[in-house]
């Protein structure tokens, strides 16, 4: 006696609805609406509490941490000298795409995770130092990123504390709460598992999280 399978035609369909009718909600947000609005910040927590969060708006504010210390001292001479000997962990990529969909040697689509290692953060330093490819376009290294789960800075970079502040004054008296520790930004406000707020300080290719 064998099994029937389930007819999936249904969920199918359901699917392409709601993908449609979200695509349609992006289009009209972002692109008819003239996009994503910037601000220049920070925003007083009324303000930010009853055009955005109230509302399920997104928008950039623009300058908010201009005043951290991180932004002047922050470069790989004084990360060493501040953090160097510190033991922190460190995801490994090919190329970059952690916790992805990617293609293996077989052609088959899975989903990827990193390795994880831990080193000196000196050795971190010099190792993405060093180029990624060499003169004929072949990869030299893997790419490599600080990563530890529910933050890096907070868990494993306390001699930096001093150069940023961890948490926006503003956001958290608009939430009511302090930011919760999350390893894909600095700090992130969370509402719910679905409406969250993230703070990205900067970019370059030392980025502690």
């Amino acid at each position: 006696m064998s099994e029937t399978a389930p007819d999936v035609e249904p969920w199918r369909r359901r699917l392409r609805e709601v993908m449609t009718s979200h695509s349609q909600l992006v289009r009209e947000l972002l692109l008819e609406g003239g996009g994503i609005e910037r601000k220049a910040g920070p925003p007083s927590p009324l303000t930010f509490m009853r055009n955005h969060v109230a509302k399920s708006l997104p928008v950039l504010y623009t300058g908010a941490v201009d005043h951290w210390p991180a932004l002047r001292r922050w470069d790989h001479s004084y990360l060493r000298r501040q953090a160097g000997k510190l033991q922190v962990h460190v995801a490994l990529t090919p190329d970059g795409f952690a916790d992805a969909v990617v293609t293996n040697r077989k052609g088959e689509r899975v989903f990827a995770k990193p390795c994880e290692t831990s080193m000196a953060f000196e050795n971190f330093l010099d190792a993405i130092a060093q180029p990624r490819v060499d003169e004929t376009g072949r990869r030299r290294r893997p790419v490599l990123y600080v990563s530890h789960q529910n933050s890096s800075l907070v868990a494993e970079f306390e001699p930096l504390w001093p150069d940023v502040g961890l948490e926006l004054p503003w956001a958290t008296e608009a939430f009511g709460a302090a930011p919760q520790e999350n390893q894909s930004s600095l700090l992130i406000y969370a509402l719910s598992s679905y409406k969250a707020r993230y703070l990205s300080a900067f970019e370059c290719d030392v980025t502690i999280t």
